[in-house]
């Protein structure tokens, strides 16, 4: 077996854990050098094309690692969250106006209005299947007394097609079409 070279260089220190450890390899050796001036501009132009391009590269990443995070913590800032919007007179003395209630799949469940008193308006709560589909709406009166529900069918890229609206007794009262025209620009 041939026998290893000694090690001539000092161990390399642990990075930080909040510090980017980067490592640049510069394969050659020293026959490799620029034997003249137009073969050493060349090299330095061609250097700096790699450099330019490794920059590139690192800034797309870079930018969609942040807009995947982005994503993600948009949709997690709905599971379990109740948003409530508030009104403030000019003494300061605030009353609530609106409330809206996520499930933990980060999916509207319920969303009540208020009065400036602060008493409720009227009340929606919403019901969906397990594939993530809304299929009711029920509308809820200032004593929770159900006023009227809603059904919904979808077309087939997940739109709503046909929208259904029912009494409390389950008399249907109307029903909404939607269309969807795509307009060239």
């Amino acid at each position: 077996y041939p026998e290893e070279p000694p090690r001539t260089s000092e161990p390399i220190p642990a990075a930080r854990e909040d510090r980017a450890v980067q490592e640049v390899v510069v394969v050659g050796d020293a026959d490799d050098r620029p034997t003249n001036e137009n073969d050493q501009i060349s090299t330095s132009t061609d250097m700096k094309k790699i450099i330019i391009i490794a920059l590139a590269l690192l800034t797309c990443l870079s930018a969609t690692a942040q807009n995947s995070s982005a994503s993600q913590e948009q949709k997690m800032d709905k599971k379990n969250l109740v948003v409530k919007e508030w009104n403030a007179n000019a003494k300061g003395t605030r009353t609530l106006d609106h409330m809206t209630i996520y499930s933990p799949e980060g999916r509207k469940i319920e969303e009540t209005e208020y009065d400036y008193t602060g008493k409720q308006k009227w009340r929606k709560r919403f019901e969906w299947n397990g594939n993530g589909v809304m299929t009711r709406e029920l509308l809820y009166d200032e004593r929770n007394r159900l006023v009227n529900y809603k059904k919904f069918e979808f077309n087939e890229f997940g739109k709503r097609k046909v929208q259904y609206t029912y009494n409390p007794k389950g008399k249907l009262i109307s029903t909404k079409t939607y269309e969807y025209i795509t307009q060239d620009a």
